[in-house]
């Protein structure tokens, strides 16, 4: 993913949604690409911030990877 000119997200504290590394890497996602987060809380501040990016992606045909699983809504651990 960073080779395609998104710089690694620097992070920002507490609740602020405001994190441009992460609103690069959600513009540059194309369908068919994995967009590959390290943990839940490198994403998202909130669960249903996370819900709405996760689903977001989905709609979009990107995969999300939160560390080395695939989310997967369908399945029970999804």
């Amino acid at each position: 993913m960073w080779g395609s000119g998104v710089e690694p997200h620097k992070g920002l504290t507490g609740t602020n949604r405001q994190r441009p590394g992460l609103d690069q890497a959600l513009a540059a996602v194309r369908q068919g690409d994995i967009l590959v987060v390290p943990k839940l809380d490198r994403l998202a501040r909130s669960v249903p911030d996370a819900r709405a990016i996760a689903d977001s992606l989905l709609e979009r045909g990107v995969k999300l990877a939160l560390g080395n699983t695939i989310y997967d809504p369908s399945r029970s651990y999804g």
